[in-house]
């Protein structure tokens, strides 16, 4: 049409190449702007998509590597508490030395002293958080879970319990003794061995001993196998012709027993405990002899928290004794009769007792005036027959909850707190519990054990290393009561019980240093991991960057290249231009 536009195929080709050179300064110039070849999909779809998938994962490793790092400062935090609250017990231990051959005052002054730096060990312990998390001292979750039952291997019920670091022992009615390794992570029991002696009220024992005594009178002893947990049956000791042993409970010297000889009465059996686990009698005491019982005494129990014996019936209440460090003998000092006592429990300064109708009663022995004093009575219809305690929480096994949880304060003040419930509720009395601090083990008579995990969420970590691999840190409770050196239980007051507290605190010094070594171990595998990461967020990097980032110096020469075509297809283009005029010239200026 006459109205169109016509290019010469000569200006076209010049203009179009124009436009070419533009459009590729454009690309030239974001890519000098940006420092990238491929900013987006149009830029490179396949190196794109790529290099978003190096760049992703490399940013899901930076928040691996801060969590790595955070898992590095806890260890770290657990290193240092360690470090310090080990100072704290070297102090005590020097201190209980000292009271060997101090005077009766200085040794008095001795053992405050440590009392008091054994408080303060507690509380760097506690004060060694990071984060929320505390590898080192744990205080129990009153909600804690019901995680296993273990039905027995046999056919009888679960009557008693008791547990050191790695095994639980149980015995009971119509059963042999059961043993049970103890899950380091998980705290789920693995029965190990089942045998040795029948027909056992309770058990009792050490490392490297265990004691049970039968309805028949019987005193047994075991050997404890520590690689496997098996027991080696070694001999028995006959106490009597009567009823039944019913308890038994020890420390570093002696062993007691509690026996029901019937009727109404019940006695109480002193035996001196040597290096290879046997026993010699020293003392027997009727409680008739200080007391009229009122009614028949039913079963009895031991309890000994370092300073006195307390002995307990079902029908009596409960009686205290100081027993000679040397000869074992027994010297009765006071008593509460007016209530039935189950069993009896305590962390040196309160007792807490559970009557086995509607009351648990806190109880204290004033030094004083050589008397026992109720404090206080949780009335609470809970049915306890037995206690346990962790050094945070008390734990009554019931016949209505199963497992109620109590605090005791300052004031020897109860306060029901909360409670666990298993699967199935026993209806015995004759049902027993214990617990380590992170574990509560009940033994429920008909129904096995059962194991509740008390741990707080900030007493294990989990650190990430990708979306397969992780490692999980569980923590060590360290706190003195864990460890049998809480301080109302330092005595100094005797070479026997200086010994018998320098032997555990050794021991508790140990553990120490191999959670110590344990968390080393860690801190070294998360360094390792911290770097590692590092290395592969760089190399993910690397990887994309190479998919994407631009060459500057070629960039820049080719912008330059570019000028030039530029400006050659502008000459070009004026060329084309002229070559037309030209022609216009040549037709119509010739005739004009």
């Amino acid at each position: 049409m006459i109205n169109d536009i016509k290019l010469t195929s000569a200006m076209r080709n010049s203009l179009l190449n124009h436009q070419q050179i533009k459009d590729l300064t454009a690309t030239v110039e974001k890519r000098l702007a940006t420092g990238k070849k491929v900013n987006d999909i149009l830029d490179g779809p396949v190196e794109y998509f790529k290099a978003k998938g190096l760049y992703d994962k490399a940013d899901d490793l930076l928040k691996r590597k801060e969590g790595i790092a955070q898992g590095i400062s806890v260890l770290k935090g657990a290193q240092n508490g360690i470090t310090h609250a080990s100072v704290i017990l070297d102090q005590i231990k020097g201190l209980a030395e000292e009271a060997r051959n101090a005077s009766a005052a200085k040794k008095q002054k001795l053992q405050d002293q440590a009392q008091k730096l054994m408080r303060e060990y507690d509380k760097i312990l506690k004060d060694s958080s990071m984060n929320g998390t505390n590898l080192i001292y744990n205080e129990p979750n009153i909600g804690g879970s019901h995680v296993q039952n273990v039905p027995l291997s046999g056919s009888g019920h679960a009557m008693s319990i008791w547990g050191d670091d790695d095994y639980v022992y149980v015995a009971g009615e119509s059963e042999f003794v059961s043993v049970y390794e103890i899950d380091d992570i998980t705290g789920e029991l693995t029965l190990t061995y089942y045998g040795g002696t029948q027909n056992s009220y309770d058990v009792w024992g050490d490392e490297t001993h265990l004691y049970t005594v039968s309805q028949s009178n019987r005193l047994y002893l075991h050997e404890i196998n520590r690689s496997d947990g098996t027991l080696s049956y070694t001999t028995y000791y006959t106490l009597g012709s009567s009823v039944d042993l019913t308890d038994v409970w020890g420390d570093d010297k002696f062993l007691y027993v509690a026996n029901d000889t019937g009727g109404n009465n019940a006695e109480i059996i002193v035996l001196e405990r040597h290096e290879d686990g046997t026993l010699t009698e020293l003392d027997r005491q009727d409680i008739s002899a200080v007391t009229t019982p009122a009614g028949s005494t039913g079963p009895a129990g031991i309890f000994t928290d370092g300073n006195h014996l307390y002995f307990n019936t079902t029908r009596d209440g409960v009686h205290v004794y100081d027993v000679d460090p040397n000869t074992g003998q027994l010297t009765w000092l006071d008593e509460r009769d007016t209530f039935d006592a189950h069993e009896i429990k305590g962390d040196g300064v309160n007792l807490l007792v559970a009557d086995g109708g509607n009351d648990v009663r806190s109880m204290r022995f004033d030094e004083a005036t050589n008397t026992l004093v109720q404090i206080d009575a949780d009335d609470l219809n809970d049915n306890v027959y037995s206690i346990a305690l962790d050094g945070t929480y008390y734990y009554g096994a019931t016949l209505t909850d199963g497992v109620e949880i109590y605090t005791v304060d300052d004031a020897g003040q109860i306060t029901s707190v909360g409670a666990m419930s298993p699967p199935t509720v026993s209806a015995n009395t004759r049902i027993d519990i214990w617990a380590n601090g992170t574990h509560v083990y009940l033994a429920n008579h008909e129904n096995g054990i059962d194991v509740f995990d008390v741990r707080t969420n900030g007493f294990q970590m989990e650190v990430e290393f990708s979306d397969d691999t992780s490692q999980t840190i569980y923590g060590t409770n360290l706190n003195s009561y864990n460890l049998g050196i809480q301080a109302p239980t330092i005595d100094f007051g005797s070479a026997k019980h200086i010994d018998g507290f320098l032997e555990r605190l050794d021991q508790a010094i140990a553990k120490t240093d191999t959670a110590a070594a344990s968390y080393a171990t860690d801190f070294a595998l998360l360094q390792t991991r911290l770097e590692l990461t590092e290395d592969l967020v760089n190399t993910h990097e690397e990887a994309g960057d190479k998919l994407t980032l631009a060459d500057l110096e070629e960039e820049s020469a080719n912008r330059l290249a570019l000028e030039t075509r530029e400006q050659l297809s502008l000459f070009s283009m004026t060329n084309s231009h002229q070559s037309v005029q030209n022609l216009i010239d040549i037709l119509f200026g010739g005739g004009s």
